[in-house]
């Protein structure tokens, strides 16, 4: 019973988190490769005067990393609303809400913000899938419980192999 409970969990956030993961990689590989970054704002800034989202949040990396992670995710759980409404979940929370915030609070680009760092993707991927693919709340309570206990550790290990530039 428990066992079945979490892999209906993973079943449903694995979308998310793995797009979530492929926007680390793909960026690294893009800085690797030396290629141009378009900001997802244009650098356009909103009506305080600060940036929209900032230059760390770029149209290439986001569609690559889109476009692998519902892929993946349909491969592995093999339902479609589940892949596109979980990995847009973690584009959403993780690429333009958690820049947003950030930067409405007047931080700057990569600046620690734990808990909106560690469970943005996965909360805004739990309420999409929620709403729109039929995961019961209780797996969307125990999804953003389980990102708040791994992202630190997997955010550690993508700034110890060097494809992150800070360790969360």
């Amino acid at each position: 019973m428990v066992e079945a409970f979490v892999f209906e969990t993973f079943f449903f956030f694995f979308p998310a988190w793995i797009t979530n993961m492929l926007f680390v990689i793909v960026g690294a590989l893009a800085s690797a490769l030396r290629v141009p970054d378009v900001p997802i704002d244009f650098s356009k800034n909103f009506f305080d005067g600060r940036r929209l989202l900032g230059d760390n949040r770029n149209v290439g990396v986001a569609c690559v990393g889109l476009i692998i992670g519902i892929a993946a995710g349909y491969l592995v759980v093999g339902d479609f609303s589940v892949s596109i409404f979980g990995a847009g979940g973690a584009f959403l929370g993780h690429t333009l809400l958690g820049s947003f915030v950030k930067r409405r609070l007047g931080l700057p680009s990569g600046y620690k913000f734990p808990l909106l760092d560690r469970i943005d993707a996965t909360a805004c991927a739990a309420i999409l899938l929620f709403l729109f693919a039929d995961m019961p709340l209780r797996h969307a309570i125990f999804g953003i419980a389980l990102a708040l206990t791994f992202h630190p550790l997997i955010s550690f290990l993508g700034y110890t192999l060097k494809m992150k530039k800070n360790p969360w």
